[in-house]
């Protein structure tokens, strides 16, 4: 099947410094694209609110959602601009829908949305600030997951990897720490070989959509949880 069949980004994003510009957005988005050959996926991209307005003299909590004044004036210009851009031609937006939280809810249940909102078996999460760094075969990794899941049942949830989990550094680091030998767990399809996380990392992940819905309906996240 297409990619566009198999896959469906969901992009988290939320208040930042920076708003109403949306460099850090485009680029992100824009670098899937260019290096996973997702220009055709549906792109869903889900906007959490703000928690509270603290004072100017009050240091603003990013993830906590609360932020001053000026930060949410301006990330209501950066969510229209969003909402103008999704479905633009010739932008990295060409295939992206906006969905605005009604109310702060922090990162699980905004991934929550988009992944009740997809329709496609594999979903591709990605936070606003997590730009793809080099290319990435993404038809290979879900035939991969496929035909392990075919197996055993596992491989529902593959993290891409970051200067943290490479596979020998990873492998190498838990040893040490845990003298847990997770490479003895690896799961391995073809020419490809998959390390178990001993805990949910915080950067893009591959995930079958199933998985995370019952993900969902087994586990209740409270707003603002991770």
């Amino acid at each position: 099947k297409p990619l566009h069949e198999l896959l469906t980004l969901v992009l988290t994003t939320s208040p930042l410094p920076r708003h109403p510009c949306s460099k850090i957005l485009d680029a992100t988005l824009a670098s899937y694209h260019a290096r996973a050959g997702t220009a055709c996926c549906r792109a869903l991209i889900v906007a959490d609110n703000y928690k509270k307005v603290v004072p100017d003299d009050v240091a603003p909590r990013w993830k906590s959602g609360k932020v001053h004044a000026r930060h949410v004036a301006c990330y209501e210009l950066h969510k229209r601009a969003l909402a103008t851009t999704c479905g633009a031609p010739g932008t990295p937006y060409a295939a992206a829908a906006l969905i605005e939280q009604g109310e702060h809810r922090g990162f699980a249940n905004c991934v929550r949305r988009g992944v009740h909102a997809a329709t496609t078996p594999y979903v591709l999460v990605i936070q606003h600030d997590r730009p793809l760094a080099r290319r990435v075969d993404l038809h290979a990794l879900i035939s991969s997951m496929e035909e392990a899941f075919r197996a055993d049942g596992r491989l529902t949830h593959v993290g891409l990897p970051t200067g943290n989990t490479l596979y020998a550094t990873y492998v190498s680091r838990m040893l040490s720490k845990y003298s847990l030998d997770v490479e003895a767990a690896s799961v391995r399809v073809g020419s490809l070989r998959f390390c178990p996380l001993l805990q949910f990392i915080d950067s893009t992940h591959l995930a079958r959509r199933d998985a995370y819905r019952a993900l969902f309906e087994r586990v209740r996240f409270k707003n603002g949880e991770f």
